[in-house]
């Protein structure tokens, strides 16, 4: 008996679904290509920031369209004025504006310290002025700095008409 039982368990270990299918699928890919328009932007400089303590945790600077900088955040009391900020200006090679702009949600801003700073919310007003804010927080590091930190970045942004 034990032998037989052996003998079912190994045939049923060994046996195959024989109920197994296969299905097959359509995928369907497709990609448009448009003509881009070259645009000539200055550089988004936003000066040399003002602050009382340089140990930033959260601190947000907000450039409108006019180029007024507002501070917000829990650190906004560090900040005391900004000299030289002048916002990116943007001339398109076109009769007339772009109904919208495609850009990413943040870019990061690399200082000479390694440390950082990303800007968001980048906006464009119908005249070709950006507007944003500026994020100093956890990752900028200029606590125990003496000298200025410079912070660079670029990204790309796409017009569509």
């Amino acid at each position: 008996m034990r032998k037989y039982f052996l003998l079912s368990a190994v045939a049923l270990l060994t046996a195959t679904n024989a109920n197994a299918g296969s299905n097959t699928y359509n995928v369907e890919a497709q990609a448009k290509v448009a003509l881009s328009t070259k645009a000539e932007c200055t550089t988004w400089d936003w000066g040399t920031i003002y602050l009382t303590d340089l140990n930033i945790t959260d601190l947000s600077l907000s450039s409108d369209y006019d180029g007024k900088v507002t501070a917000s955040g829990a650190d906004a009391n560090k900040f005391t004025n900004i000299g030289g900020h002048s916002p990116a200006e943007c001339e398109w090679n076109l009769a007339y504006s772009p109904t919208s702009l495609i850009v990413p949600n943040e870019v990061q801003l690399v200082g000479n310290a390694m440390s950082n700073m990303m800007l968001t919310n980048i906006e464009m007003d119908t005249d070709g002025s950006l507007m944003g804010t500026l994020k100093l927080g956890e990752d900028y590091a200029m606590a125990g700095y003496s000298e200025e930190l410079t912070y660079k970045g670029s990204f790309v942004m796409t017009a569509l008409y």
